[in-house]
């Protein structure tokens, strides 16, 4: 079955770094000093992300259908979503923050397949790429937010001054199991996360008005339908 699909990772160097890069998440996530159960829910992420990578270059080697990597990423994309559902958490925030990306994730799951139905339609090409890119974006985003931004005293003055602090994982002390969350950090998240998606939507607006314009001028000298040989070495759909 298929045909006529997009190896979007092109099966060539790509591949094989998003590969290697998945193992060392796979490996630092089981040597993380934490819950065995929550070691194993983001390894189980990251090894997801593998399977598109492996699937391309069997693709690229005519092992499987043209598209077979689209469908993979459709499948790690709905992993992680399941994963993010899973993920429970004290953190109203990082709670919040987990719906957000698996919403995401489902969204670019579901363009994915669609462009494997139907690899010349430039909205579904279009559409695909962008939910993934936000979902990335999102994801580097919150993470480094929750990871560098918080913290909670560890010591104050009478005055209520504080002296010292401990950095924290989102606005949760863990030493005493007390959620900081408050409405503006929900409200933060929830800014950020739009004008993420404004920007990056006037981005893909503009790349897809110029993949329409290159797909008007190949039907008027009459050359759409020809393979993009460049798109096939470098992948990324470019």
């Amino acid at each position: 079955g298929g045909g006529g699909g997009v190896n979007i990772l092109g099966g060539g160097r790509i591949a094989f770094v998003i590969i290697i890069a998945c193992a060392i998440g796979d490996w630092v996530s089981i040597k993380w000093d934490d819950r065995t159960n929550h070691r194993l829910h983001h390894a189980s992420m990251y090894s997801s992300f593998a399977v598109p990578a492996v699937l391309s270059i069997l693709e690229k080697r005519g092992r499987l259908f043209h598209g077979a990597s689209l469908l993979g990423f459709a499948l790690a994309f709905l992993s992680e979503a399941i994963l993010m559902a899973g993920h429970p958490t004290p953190c109203l925030l990082e709670k919040k923050a987990h719906e957000v990306l698996g919403v995401t994730a489902l969204l670019t799951a579901a363009f994915c397949v669609r462009w494997t139905v139907d690899p010349a339609n430039s909205y579904a090409r279009g559409l695909g790429l962008f939910c993934g890119a936000l979902h990335g974006a999102i994801f580097i985003l919150t993470g480094v937010w929750l990871g560098k931004f918080f913290s909670v005293p560890t010591e104050t003055k009478k005055d209520g001054t504080v002296v010292a602090s401990r950095r924290t994982w989102g606005p949760f002390d863990d030493s005493k199991k007390l959620d900081l969350t408050t409405e503006a950090d929900i409200m933060m998240l929830h800014t950020l996360v739009a004008l993420l998606v404004v920007m990056l939507g006037v981005v893909f607006i503009l790349r897809l008005s110029c993949a329409c314009q290159q797909r008007d001028a190949k039907l008027a000298d009459g050359k759409l339908g020809e393979p993009d040989h460049a798109e096939e070495d470098h992948g990324l759909g470019a």
